[in-house]
């Protein structure tokens, strides 16, 4: 699919789900990228295995998931780049979790060679740069993975916890107008970097869900996705207020986009 795909599509004369739409974009999401060499093969099956010994570059999505002030009340530091390399370093920090796919970032290693663009809007777009430190939580299953990243920055931090806030309110208005719709009316909604440009919003439409054991399932949807998709949350319009625990985009087969496993 072609990069123009991904413009924002109206596909239903609604002004509240345009409002919806335009609040997607200004949404908590980021572009992933990390920068690598593979110099063991590693586990069998694991991602860019076939490149070991060659350096790259791969993008792919993710959103942050939460964020953990520290405000000088506790006797940890921040861990960002800056203050590593610093004798001082601030006490006033946040630590900001980001959920995206394992095949995007699949440990540790790959975590710390991670760098994370927010706000991507268009070119003109300031650069601001979170990087990865650790994976705190992996499910090679569920395809998800989610890494710790951490800043100092105070506009920064209060630009974080703002949109946050805002989106976690529009989220909950669009699950109570939309929870009645049956499954495969509801929208899917993907904000993403396709091929590591700058924010796009594609909807589409729930096609299929596909159980997996008691309570996990993926979705299969038309939502137009790219390379560099990877990871992007899967907004279910109106399926839960949790959110949380989203379903992530895992990848694609025969013109068909498979979100990752979730409730």
């Amino acid at each position: 699919m072609s990069t123009a795909e991904l413009m924002i599509r109206r596909t239903i004369d609604d002004d509240k789900m345009s409002e919806f739409t335009e609040d997607m974009h200004d949404s908590t999401d980021l572009k992933v990228t990390h920068e690598m060499e593979v110099c063991e093969l590693g586990e069998a099956g694991i991602p860019m295995h076939e490149r070991r010994g060659r350096r790259f570059k791969s993008y792919g999505t993710g959103r942050i998931d939460q964020l953990m002030w520290h405000k000088g009340d506790d006797k940890t530091t921040c861990s960002c780049l800056n203050c590593k390399q610093s004798d001082s370093p601030s006490k006033q920090w946040m630590e900001v979790f980001v959920m995206t796919a394992k095949h995007v970032v699949y440990n540790d290693e790959e975590a710390k060679n991670t760098c994370c663009k927010l706000f991507y809007n268009n070119e003109r777009s300031a650069e601001i740069v979170l990087n990865g430190i650790s994976v705190d939580y992996e499910d090679k299953e569920k395809d998800r993975c989610l890494f710790k990243c951490a800043t100092c920055d105070p506009d920064l931090m209060k630009r974080l916890d703002t949109s946050m806030k805002h989106f976690e309110i529009i989220w909950k208005k669009a699950y109570n107008k939309y929870k009645s719709l049956d499954v495969k009316r509801k929208l899917i909604c993907i904000v993403s970097h396709p091929h590591g440009h700058f924010k796009m919003v594609s909807i589409g439409h729930a096609l299929k869900t596909v159980k997996k054991g008691k309570v996990w399932f993926q979705y299969v949807y038309s939502t137009p996705t790219c390379p560099g998709s990877s990871g992007a949350a899967t907004f279910v319009v109106g399926h839960t207020e949790n959110f949380f625990y989203q379903h992530i985009h895992s990848h694609s087969n025969n013109n068909l986009n498979y979100s990752g496993l979730a409730w």
